[in-house]
């Protein structure tokens, strides 16, 4: 035999090689890594729950920068604009997108659909999450995350509609495995397709079916329009099932989110648990149910009402975003969420049969298609009218809370919930999450854990509770006999309602708070005449943007006296919730039609009416309202003392009825008030006792040798269109205290449960105080080297500098800037003025870096920053007459403590503002009324000029004139005296003064050196090129 083969025999084997070994490779197991689902702890989950404004304006800016660090971002997004472009032209698309959904948001999802971008943004999205440094220095999609976050948040449709239809995931190589406990997340965005085939096309080794409730389709947004693709954002929460092969699963949303970072940009750390957000509605009880959403449920709102039929669940689609495939097996499945007639939802469920019978049943859905197309699309609201609920359990246990909480609750508890498997799952494991959150909580005298897990349960259920329970709340009612055989929570009933009441505030306090409250599909209409009560436990929220998220049918605008603020205490703390008792009744002040819904403004007569009390205790149900009013407020509501230099002034305020001010003392003067607003139905007069309700004003002055003297003056109030007393807002020593201004009006404003910190005023030794007396030309000088140093090693310093340095190149031109004051100064009090974490992270350095010199010159990177800063406030004060101001300071959080004649510093850059109001929104906490002669006004340099902010230095030191505890509040009056320092000109002598003897100069800088700086500034924050470190 030849060694050796023919090229004939070479060229006859070689198909048969290539067969056998195309064979081979085919054959062969290919390498697939195995994962485990989890709840991917490391992602970047920032949802920006209550900073999208904020963010909003800081996003394009950043986007700016970020492209300039990452190439396939830049090209990317450019190329977006021009798809961009071709979907605005689409007006029926155009049409039907929320008005807060902007190009920067379409442009996202267009860009997600590149098939390479997505790929590197998610694989950064899924380790950025590690850290807060790891977001902040790995991470360079930050503003494209915001929008496309944003994005699917404004597209993102009712729960019931999305999770109704499965859409499909398939993965090749990876081998998902189920932990067997627990719930997961994708820890990405999740691309998903409606159509089963598209995704098996991607891959099968893992498969998922997915009944998603965060899921959006951007089919209209996609490079790929066939793929019918649903993106999912990272946060979703998914219960697993196995699916009906190896490797397959199937995922339903818990209508829950799941994330450990909020508003990460601006300087909010990770939580280590979830914060956990909940859907505006629960998801379908097929299978496993998702988290609920309470606040705002149609079926409770329609049983406020006395018609008490349950609407059908609204699956109108607000956008039709799938193609109709009438031609296909698949129709069946595609078409049935598009309908809206509840017979349609029942007649098209999909069909299971094979062979023959599969054509049958496609003809018998198509033909049934066509019946149900010709009913309406969209379903007309429902109108109904507010009552009194005669019918709903309203008992208040008024002079029986004793005996309840000794004896009948805890019995009535373990039976009701041996007799309900739910509430006992809930009570048990709620109860370990109580033991946790009460321990950052001040709560008042009497309030206990079960009144505490009372509140968890009605705000945080595995399956809707608070329905089942207000449902029962609405018809318990009809007699005692029904309550007592029919009702099934009459511990949760007690426990909650007493839980209200001792969180409860003055009405004076509360009924200033507006509280809002949107309901879907039922448009509400006064009654004719008298007032009106919801009664069941009713959800409203302080934020206005988050009560409209649940519908506009009808939205009501609440003032209550009743409602306790739950915010501390629920399982969503972000929905900023307020809970009104079944008992308060309201009148109803205004009622007006915006677009196809109505507006109700609800005001609380600060009464309750009641039917039972005591029922379990033999109370029968009377036939009229027992009428509980909320006590007038000077007579036995709380006073709150507030020392304004001699005088203390103590407020009342509450709407109070006639019958409750009956017996109030007689007034001993009729004084001038601010006159209501126009159109509000009140007038301000003076009145004999009992004939109106009133508003009293104490105040007590210091004599010569401390005797005190008593004059009360009362503000009477007179209804003329209904019997509410409207609460004004009294402006305090307007004509009273003419030489004492300090605090213009009296601050109303709910208790924070969270705990506050005491922290002693003193002269802040840690702090680091340097005025550069005598070497400002020296310092300059070091500037260059110093300020690159510190823009490559702070990426916070260096993000906000390069944005300000912007800003101030558009607002240079129309600016008046004062002699002294250089470019640079401008705009470090610009970049120290945005939003963001640079004021917050520089004062914190810059309260510890004068502990030691060392410290200073290793540790402290805000060098650069901490000179211009201190120039520029010294510039703008030389230029500013008359130097010295009184300024307010308000401050969250923190009670400042101290004692009359003590000398004080705030130790680092403080922000004050020349108007109270503006401070006042800042916290009440510790309110400060200082006079500075060293603070500087900047409103011509802040990114918010309305706040008319005056910037103090750390080195001014004050003499406290006042200082007074008002209940949980601290009011300090303060004077300033001098200047204060520990240090002068550190960074110069340690750079020039080792060798030789320094001759400090109070020259001015050079013009060259200055010059030069100027140059390197400009160029800095100008240039394309500038690449942050990461």
């Amino acid at each position: 035999m030849p060694s050796t083969m023919t090229a004939a025999t070479v060229l006859m084997l070689l198909p048969v090689a290539i067969w056998l070994y195309l064979q081979t490779l085919l054959e062969s197991p290919q390498m697939k890594s195995e994962l485990v689902m989890d709840m991917m702890p490391d992602a970047f989950d920032d949802q920006y729950m209550e900073c999208t404004e904020e963010m909003e304006e800081i996003a394009p800016a950043l986007m700016e920068r970020e492209m300039k660090i990452s190439k396939i971002l830049k090209t990317t997004w450019e190329k977006t604009e021009s798809k961009w472009k071709k979907v605005k032209r689409k007006k029926n698309v155009i049409a039907t997108l929320p008005s807060d959904f902007k190009e920067e948001h379409g442009r996202a999802i267009i860009a997600y659909t590149d098939n390479e971008f997505h790929k590197e943004f998610n694989e950064a999205v899924r380790s950025a999450g590690a850290s807060p440094m790891a977001y902040n220095t790995g991470f360079h999609f930050k503003a494209f995350h915001y929008y496309l976050t944003r994005a699917l948040q404004l597209l993102r449709e009712e729960c019931e509609v999305m999770y109704s239809m499965p859409v499909y995931r398939g993965i090749r190589d990876v081998i998902f495995q189920s932990s067997g406990a627990g719930p997961i997340r994708f820890g990405y965005f999740a691309s998903s397709s409606l159509e089963k085939d598209i995704a098996e096309a991607f891959g099968d080794d893992s498969f998922f079916t997915i009944h998603t409730c965060f899921g959006v389709n951007i089919v209209r947004f996609s490079h790929y329009k066939e793929e019918e693709e649903v993106l999912i954002p990272t946060h979703e929460i998914f219960s697993v099932d196995a699916g009906d092969r190896n490797n397959s699963f199937v995922l339903r949303s818990t209508n829950r989110t799941c994330s450990h970072f909020n508003c990460a940009y601006l300087g909010h750390e990770k939580k280590a648990e979830c914060i956990h957000r909940s859907g505006p509605h629960t998801a379908p009880s097929t299978g496993t149910s998702g988290q609920h959403q309470h606040q705002h449920s149609d079926e409770d709102a329609e049983h406020l009402a006395r018609d008490s039929h349950s609407p059908p669940q609204d699956t109108k689609r607000k956008t039709v975003m799938h193609r109709q495939h009438y031609g296909s097996q698949k129709a069946p499945a595609r078409l049935f969420p598009l309908l809206h007639s509840s017979t349609c939802w029942l007649c098209l469920r999909p069909l299971q049969v094979d062979g023959e019978m599969k054509r049958v049943a496609l003809a018998a859905t198509f033909l049934w298609v066509l019946s149900c197309s010709q009913m309406p699309q969209v379903r007309s609201q429902k109108s109904l009218q507010m009552g009194m609920a005669p019918d709903s359990f309203d008992d208040q246990y008024i002079g029986c809370t004793e005996e309840m909480e000794a004896s009948v609750a805890p019995r009535l508890l373990q039976e009701e919930r041996a007799r309900h498997p739910l509430l006992d799952g809930m009570w048990t494991n709620l109860s370990a999450v109580w033991t946790e959150k009460r321990k950052g909580l001040h709560l008042p005298a009497g309030f206990r854990d079960v009144h505490g897990i009372a509140i968890l349960v009605y705000t945080d259920s595995v399956q809707p509770l608070y329905r089942e329970l207000n449902t029962a709340v609405r018809e318990a009612g009809v007699s005692r006999d029904t309550y007592l055989r029919t009702f099934p929570f009459k511990a949760l009933h007690y426990y909650l309602s007493r839980a209200l009441q001792l969180l409860r505030e003055d009405c004076g306090r509360t009924y200033l708070n507006q509280l809002y409250r949107g309901v879907r599909s039922i448009r509400f209409s006064p009654p004719g005449a008298g007032p009106v009560r919801f009664g069941q436990f009713t959800s409203s929220s302080l934020d206005a943007a988050v009560s409209r998220g649940y519908g506009n049918a009808t939205f009501f605008i609440l003032h209550s006296c009743f409602g306790a603020h739950i915010e501390a205490l629920s399982s969503f703390p972000f929905e900023k919730e307020v809970l009104i008792p079944p008992s308060e009744v309201f009148a109803v002040s205004n009622v007006t039609r915006q677009g196809d819904g109505n507006v109700l403004v609800l005001r609380s007569t600060n009464r309750t009416c009641s039917h039972f009390n005591c029922a379990y205790l033999g109370g029968e149900k009377s036939p009229s309202c027992t009428d509980h009013s909320g006590s007038c407020c000077w007579l036995c509501g709380e006073m709150r003392p507030w020392r304004l230099g001699g005088l203390v002034v103590l407020i009342h305020l509450c709407p109070c009825t006639e019958r409750s001010c009956r017996s109030r003392p007689t007034a001993e003067a009729a004084v001038a008030a601010p006159h209501p607003s126009p159109g509000s139905g009140t007038r301000l007069t003076s009145g004999s006792p009992g004939q109106a309700p009133s508003l009293a004003l104490q105040t007590y002055s210091t004599g010569h040798k401390g005797s005190w003297s008593l004059q009360t003056l009362f503000f009477q109030m007179h209804t003329v269109k209904m019997d509410v007393c409207r609460p004004v807002f009294i402006l305090l020593l307007a004509g009273i205290l003419a030489d004492r201004p300090q605090v213009l009006a009296f601050p109303l404003h709910r208790r924070d449960l969270f705990p506050i910190k005491d922290v002693r005023l003193d002269m802040a030794p840690s702090a680091f105080d340097d005025q550069y007396k005598g070497c400002v030309a020296m310092m300059e000088a070091e500037l260059g080297a110093l300020n690159r140093s510190e823009f490559s090693s702070n990426r916070v310093y260096a993000e906000a500098w390069t944005e300000a340095a912007a800003k101030w190149k558009e607002k240079q031109a129309e600016t008046p800037v004062p002699p002294d004051l250089k470019a640079e100064h401008a705009i470090a009090i610009m970049a120290y003025t945005m939003q963001g974490p640079l004021h917050r992270d520089f004062n914190a350095a810059v309260r510890e870096a004068g502990r030691t010199r060392e410290n200073y010159l290793g540790s402290f990177n805000f060098k650069t920053l901490h000179f211009l800063l201190t120039r520029g406030l010294q510039a703008l004060g030389n230029a500013q007459h008359p130097r010295c101001r009184k300024v307010y300071r308000g401050v969250k959080g923190v009670r400042f403590l101290s004692e009359r004649r003590q000398t004080v510093r705030f130790g680092h850059f403080t922000s004050s503002s020349l108007r109270n109001t503006s401070a006042l929104q800042f916290g009440q906490d510790t309110f400060f009324c200082i006079q500075t002669c060293h603070g500087a006004g900047i409103r011509n340099f802040s990114i918010f000029p309305t706040e008319d902010e005056v910037l103090i230095p750390p080195f001014e030191t004050f003499t406290v004139k006042n200082f007074t505890r008002a209940g949980d509040r601290t009011l300090i009056e303060l004077g300033s005296l001098d200047k204060s320092s520990s240090y002068n000109c550190e960074f110069v002598k340690e750079k020039r003064c080792k060798t030789q003897r320094c001759t400090f100069s109070s020259a001015g800088a050079s013009s060259a050196s200055w010059s030069l700086f100027l140059l390197w500034g400009f160029l800095v924050a100008a240039s394309t090129q500038v690449a942050l470190p990461s």
